[in-house]
């Protein structure tokens, strides 16, 4: 059994759309930013040549499907969908393809809350 459940990571329920305030997304990426920067692109790569558990990547290969549903969707829920993906990922030692996507989405949101944060 491998633990995946962003709403007890996260420590709040997902219960609705109105209960997503900012601050949760916002504290979500902090987090998954923290895990992250402890890594370099090497040990990445690294971690990607282990062989891995096949429910792992079988794990991250519906979360991929879901990241990208969310994403058609606007789902509300894919920077913690995401957050949470990465963090698995890294926590899981479990880089790979179906991992990939992730990081994509988790360095595009980084680098745009960091651009943003500079308008106010």
């Amino acid at each position: 059994h491998i633990p995946f459940a962003p709403h007890l990571y996260l420590g709040h329920p997902i219960d609705g759309v109105s209960s997503l305030a900012p601050s949760i997304i916002l504290q979500s990426m902090d987090k998954t930013h923290k895990i992250a920067s402890k890594y370099t692109l090497d040990k990445l790569v690294a971690r990607q040549a282990v062989k891995v558990d096949k429910s792992k990547v079988g794990v991250l290969s519906i979360l991929d499907s879901v990241i990208l549903a969310g994403y058609r969707l606007g789902s509300p829920y894919l920077a913690l969908i995401v957050c949470e993906t990465v963090n698995y990922s890294l926590q899981q030692k479990c880089v790979c393809g179906h991992s990939a996507l992730s990081f994509c989405y988790f360095g595009h949101m980084h680098i745009w809350l960091r651009s943003e944060s500079y308008l106010f």
